[in-house]
C-alpha cells in the first residue's frame, strides 16, 4: 500500500540534497555503481546505502591512510568504504565535512558507525556473492530484515 503512494514527481531534497518524499512515513536512499543499482526502502526510519564496485585503484590506499583507523586499513576497503558512504547517505551531508568525524566500530554484531562517541547506526554488508560491496546504515534501535532481489 506504501509504493502505490510513491510517485516520481513527490521526490523533494533537503538542504544536503537528500531526496524525500514530502508528507509521508516512506524513507528511500539510492546507490548505483557500474550496472548495480540498490535502493532501500524504509517506512518511518531513515536508512542510508551504498555499493561499489570491486575494482584495484591506487586512490584508496591513500583514502584508508587518511580516514580508516589501523585495523580498517588491514581489513577490507570496500566494507569500511561502503559503511561510511551509507551513514553520510542516511544523515544527508556533506562527504568531506562529515568523512573526517567518522568512528567506525568492529563489534561482534557487525560494525557500529557513528560520529564521535555517539555509535547508533548499524551497517549490514550484502553483495558477497556479487563483484560488488554493500552497506544498509540504520539506527541500531530499528533494525529491520531485508531482501535482495536481482532483476536480469
Amino acid at each position: 500500500q506504501y509504493i502505490t503512494e510513491f510517485e516520481l514527481n513527490n521526490v523533494a531534497f533537503n538542504e544536503h540534497n537528500k531526496p524525500f518524499i514530502p508528507n509521508s512515513s516512506i524513507h528511500f536512499n539510492l546507490s548505483h555503481s557500474k550496472s548495480y543499482l540498490a535502493l532501500g526502502i524504509s517506512i518511518n526510519n531513515p536508512i542510508g546505502i551504498d555499493i561499489e564496485y570491486r575494482e584495484l585503484k591506487n586512490i584508496h590506499e591513500k583514502i584508508a591512510k587518511k580516514y580508516f583507523s589501523d585495523l580498517e586499513q588491514q581489513s577490507d576497503f570496500f566494507k569500511s568504504w561502503t559503511a561510511r558512504e551509507a551513514f553520510i547517505k542516511l544523515l544527508g551531508g556533506n562527504l568531506l565535512n562529515i568523512l573526517p568525524k567518522i568512528v567506525v566500530k568492529h563489534k561482534k554484531d557487525g560494525f557500529k558507525i557513528g560520529l564521535a562517541n555517539q555509535l547508533f547506526y548499524q551497517i549490514t554488508f550484502f553483495g558477497d556473492k556479487y563483484d560488488f560491496e554493500g552497506a544498509l546504515c540504520q539506527h541500531e534501535s530499528h533494525i529491520k530484515p531485508f531482501k535482495i532481489f536481482e532483476i536480469k
